[in-house]
């Protein structure tokens, strides 16, 4: 787990992950970009009305699919089974199943991941900005 955790949680997270889980703190550049290689995918469960989270972008960039909360602008930027997965709000249990589902079909990952790099280039890319 990457990012900004406020304190007291940042410090209560070890004990609240799971064993195989690790927060490993905020983390930019070649940090981020290594941390998004080795990733199947990214999992956003904020619960706020995010406008356009830039993580989702980022990960797009890297070719890698999204898991995030079917709210605000993630619903806009997740597309769900071509760019990834939404979930709704809150809930452990769909977070998880669609974490397991990501899991058990790579395949079926990888072309998502595929899609969300060529969205993110027709999209958000600078020539795409430029042209308009």
């Amino acid at each position: 787990m990457a990012g900004r955790v406020e304190e007291p949680l940042a410090s209560e997270l070890p004990a609240l992950l799971p064993r195989n889980a690790q927060y490993v703190g905020m983390k930019q550049q070649e940090e981020l970009r290594a941390l998004l290689r080795g990733a199947l995918a990214i999992v956003v469960p904020s619960l706020w009305y995010e406008n356009q989270p830039f993580s989702i972008l980022e990960a797009f960039a890297s070719c890698k699919p999204a898991i995030a909360s079917d709210l605000g602008g993630m619903k806009e930027l997740v597309t769900p089974q071509k760019l990834g997965l939404l979930v709704p709000p809150g809930d452990a249990e769909a977070l998880a199943k669609a974490m397991r589902w990501m899991a058990a079909n790579p395949g079926q990952v990888k072309e998502m991941g595929q899609a969300a790099q060529r969205y993110v280039m027709d999209q958000h890319s600078q020539n795409c900005i430029m042209n308009d």
